[in-house]
This record gives structure tokens, C-alpha cells and sequence, in this order.
């Protein structure tokens, strides 16, 4: 019950149920902050002040929010009793001065058959706590609930008997048991308000029974029961809690009576005195009364300034808790857009990974290949080389003995020669054995060409000697000769080299090479 209206959205609800109007003031549906609930249930208790005209409230928003004031939480249900609840028809048609005298009316109306019920004593009557007047209702309400055994009912075992007619109406007319203790009950001590407020309920229920019996209203009033089950369980849990509390303040009021008593003579005693000082008080009461209630108006007209301030901030609150909510909405939006980009992304790069990953092995698989062709053209360039190195030095091999046919019938000796082995050069890399055929085939070729140079030279000087001494023989011979021109008898240059190469050649001795 403390609890039940903190939010406010609970008591906008009741409040448009009962009154059977929309409040038209916007209200916060979901409070989170306590600002919001103060705000719902001045909403609400606004509108029963000045559109509904309920008189009487003295409950405040924030003690509903706080829930510390049960008793003003208790008397708040009362009130709405009061001012909602439909007026008791009675066969008579005459209006009672109450609702509760409309109701007792109409309790004995309903029981005017039983003549062992007697109601003159009102709700106070011995009736009520033997449980035969309930059990007189279950009775008439449906015969079949005590199948004809109301007239042996006992009325001296009240305890009994208001347990068995409690726990049938829970049953069978599905009345909260919880509102009303059977102890009480039996004992008379059940609040009146408590047992007005269980009779009303029966008497809806009577009235709901007599409306309609067809299906759709008994489906409907099974949930209104059980709206109504759930609301008067927890509102008795919170007067069992109530009747605890009033227990512990008997307990504390007995206390402080027998300190009363005992300060009753002091006091009384002290009242003369104090009666004497009562007239001066009175004056001077009467004068900061005055005071005071001219400050009170000024405190109202404050109070209603900060109640309009209060409805104006909590307008503008709400109005930027929507704008709030809108920018969360697109933020949502926009990320659920980024989410499935990234995810479309991530997918285009896995297909990438992969298309990758298959290039990645492609590309192996052609280096393997690569590297195969590789080792295959070594083995061939090495047969390659292999090949020319040993053509090269048979060919150096060949340039020596014709150097030695070049140097043959000189006085000199030859030079000596450095061939490189074929076991050596293997020896040397790739790069290494060039070089080292290059530099021997590039010396030999530079001595060739200086003994050719010398041979050429020395053939052109044995020519001319020959061509001397034949004209000197020709001459002691025929004189006539001088008129030839000699010049025609030159040999050419040429001619007389490769005769002379051609004799050397044939006339080589042959030479030792050192290696």
C-alpha cells in the first residue's frame, strides 16, 4: 500500500477508472527520477481538486512519493470510496443520510427472510460476530454454497463460524479474505470502515450477479474480481501492517496513560495558575494569530507562484527528455547502419583474404616451378662452360706451338709460357674462370701480334736484299736492263710476308711448352 502509488502512474489510472475521464495533462509514463513522480501525482490529485470538485484531500504528492504516512495513504482510500463508489439501491427507493446507512439498508432488505438476523444495532449488531449474517448473504447470494446448512449453524462458536464464512466468500465470491481478520470478526473489534468496505464488495457482487449471467459479463466480472482480489490483498496486507503499528502505540498510549494519571494531580494543580496567565496569553495570541494568518496568505500565494513554476520546469524537462529520445533514436539508427557496413566489409575482406590466399598459393607453386627451370638451366650452363673452358685452352694450347714455329731459326730464346690446367680452373667460379681465360688468350694474342710485326719487318728486309743482288748479276749480264724499270721485279709486301710465313711454317722446329 506505501508503495503501490510512489510512481503516480498508478493513481493517474485509479483516477481516470473511477472518474471515467482522461486527464489532459501530460504526464511522465515511465518516472525514473523523483521529480517525475511528485509531478504524476500532483497530476492527478489536481485533477480531483478542481475538475472532479473531491473535497477533503490532505494528502500531499510528496508524501504518496516518500510512502512514510500510511494513515494518510489509508485515509486517501477512504476518501475515493466515499466520493466514487455508486449509491446503495434500496427496494424502498428512500435516500439514506450515508452510504453506510444505504448499505446496512440494504443488508437487511437482503436478509428481511431471516428472522434470526437482527441488524438493529447497525453494524455493531452481535450478528456480524457470530457470522451468521455473512453466512446469511453466501446463503442468499447462492443456496448451493452451504447446500442447506445455514439453519445448524451455531451461533456460540463465532470464531468458527466467521473462518467458514470468510474463506466461502473468498471462494466462491472471491472476496479478499485478508481485509478482514476472522478474529476480529469474532471478537467485534473489526474496524467499521474495514467491514463497510467488505460489504460493499459483496454488494457489487450481488449487483453484478443480477446484471447478467451470460458468458462474456461472468468472464468480465471474473477479471474485475480479480483486479479487485489483488487490490483489497495487498491493501489488507497493509492494514494487517497498520493493525500491528496500532497495536504498538496501544502498548505505548497504555504507557503514557499511567504517566498521564500520574501527572493528572500535578497539573491540575498547576491549572489555576496557569488560567491566571491564560487571559494575558489570550490577548497576545490573538495578536500573532492575526499576525501569523496574514503570513500564512502570503506563504499560499508563494506556495501556488512555485506549484505554477513546478508544472512550467516539469513541462520543459519532459519536452528535453523527448528530444533525448529522439537523438537516441537516430544514434540507434546510425549505428545499426555502421554495424552492417563493418559487416558487409568484413565480408568483402574475407573474400579478399581468400582470393589472396589462393594467389598465395599459385604464386608458390610458380616459384617451385621457377626454381626448377633454374636448376635445369645451371646444369646446362655448367655443361656450357665446361664445354668452352676446354675448347679455350686446347685453343691457347695451339696459339703456343705457333708461337714457337714464329720463333724458330732466331738467336733468342723463346719466352716462357704459363698454360692455366683444366683441374685449376674448375676450381675457380663462374665470373673467376672467365677472367682467367680472358687474361691468357689477351697476353698470347698481344705476343702473336709482336712476332708477327717482327717476322713482317725482317721478310721486307730479306726481300730487298735479293731484289739487290739480282740487279747487280743482271747487270754484268745485259746492260740493256738498266733501261727496265726494276720497279716492275718488286714483289708485294704482302707476298713476300706469307712466303716467309709459309717457309717458317714449314720449316718449325718443334718446341717444348712449359706449363
Amino acid at each position: 500500500m506505501e508503495t503501490g502509488f510512489v510512481s503516480g502512474v498508478n493513481l493517474i489510472t485509479l483516477v481516470e477508472i473511477l472518474s471515467g475521464q482522461k486527464i489532459p495533462t501530460k504526464f511522465t509514463k515511465t518516472p525514473k527520477l523523483k521529480v517525475h513522480k511528485i509531478n504524476n501525482c500532483y497530476i492527478a490529485l489536481k485533477f480531483l481538486q478542481d475538475d472532479l470538485g473531491v473535497k477533503g484531500i490532505t494528502i500531499s504528492a510528496e508524501d504518496i512519493v516518500n510512502g512514510d504516512r500510511l494513515t494518510l495513504i489509508l485515509g486517501f482510500c477512504w476518501l475515493m470510496l466515499r466520493s466514487f463508489q455508486e449509491p446503495v439501491s434500496t427496494t424502498t427507493g428512500e435516500k439514506a443520510s450515508s452510504f453506510e446507512a444505504n448499505l446496512l439498508q440494504w443488508v437487511k432488505e437482503t436478509l428481511a427472510d431471516y428472522k434470526d438476523i437482527d441488524l438493529s444495532d447497525g453494524f455493531k449488531s452481535s450478528c456480524w460476530s457470530s457470522g451468521k449474517a455473512v453466512l446469511a448473504l453466501l446463503d442468499v447470494y447462492d443456496s448451493n454454497i452451504l447446500n442447506g446448512t445455514y439453519s445448524s449453524v451455531d451461533p456460540s462458536q463465532k470464531l468458527v463460524n466467521c473462518q467458514r464464512a470468510l474463506s466461502l466468500a473468498e471462494e466462491h465470491v472471491k472476496l479478499p479474505q485478508g481485509l478482514i481478520e476472522p478474529e476480529e470478526l469474532a471478537e467485534g473489534t473489526c474496524s467499521e470502515k474495514n467491514l463497510v468496505l467488505y460489504l460493499s464488495l459483496f454488494y457489487n457482487s450481488f449487483k453484478e450477479k443480477s446484471a447478467s449471467n451470460t458468458k462474456e459479463s461472468l468472464e468480465k466480472r471474473l477479471q474485475d474480481l480479480e483486479e479487485k482480489v489483488r487490490f483489497y490483498e495487498e491493501e489488507n496486507a497493509t492494514l494487517r501492517n497498520l493493525r500491528d503499528s496500532l497495536k504498538t502505540q496501544e502498548v505505548a498510549l497504555q504507557t503514557s496513560f499511567e504517566e498521564f494519571v500520574e501527572t493528572k494531580t500535578t497539573l491540575l494543580e498547576e491549572k489555576e495558575e496557569m488560567e491566571s496567565q491564560l487571559g494575558e496569553l489570550t490577548v497576545s495570541f490573538k495578536k500573532e494569530k492575526s499576525e501569523k494568518k496574514q503570513k500564512v496568505e502570503v506563504l499560499n500565494e508563494e506556495i501556488q507562484v512555485l506549484k505554477a513554476s513546478a508544472d512550467s520546469n516539469t513541462t520543459a524537462l519532459q519536452n528535453e527528455k523527448d528530444s533525448i529520445t529522439q537523438e537516441r533514436d537516430v544514434l540507434k539508427e546510425e549505428l545499426k547502419s555502421t554495424k552492417d557496413k563493418l559487416t558487409k566489409e568484413k565480408e568483402e575482406i574475407q573474400s579478399k583474404n581468400e582470393e589472396l590466399s589462393n594467389n598465395l598459393k599459385r604464386m608458390n607453386k610458380m616459384k617451385e616451378e621457377l626454381e626448377q627451370i633454374m636448376r635445369q638451366q645451371e646444369q646446362n650452363h655448367n655443361k656450357t662452360i665446361d664445354s668452352l673452358r676446354k675448347h679455350l685452352l686446347r685453343h691457347l694450347q695451339d696459339m703456343q706451338v705457333w708461337k714457337v714455329y714464329l720463333e724458330s731459326e732466331r738467336e733468342y730464346e723463346i719466352d716462357p709460357v704459363t698454360i692455366i690446367s683444366n683441374e685449376s680452373c674448375e676450381k675457380l667460379d663462374y665470373n673467376g674462370q672467365i677472367a682467367s681465360l680472358d687474361h691468357a688468350l689477351l697476353g698470347e694474342s698481344k705476343r702473336l701480334e709482336k712476332l708477327i710485326e717482327e717476322r713482317e719487318t725482317e721478310a721486307a728486309e730479306v726481300v730487298s736484299v735479293n731484289i739487290g743482288k739480282k740487279k747487280k748479276r743482271i747487270k754484268k749480264d745485259d746492260p740493256l736492263i738498266d733501261k727496265i724499270d726494276m720497279t716492275k721485279m718488286k714483289k708485294p709486301a704482302g707476298a713476300a710476308q706469307k712466303s716467309a710465313r709459309a717457309g717458317g711454317s714449314a720449316r718449325a722446329p718443334k718446341a717444348k711448352i712449359k706449363k
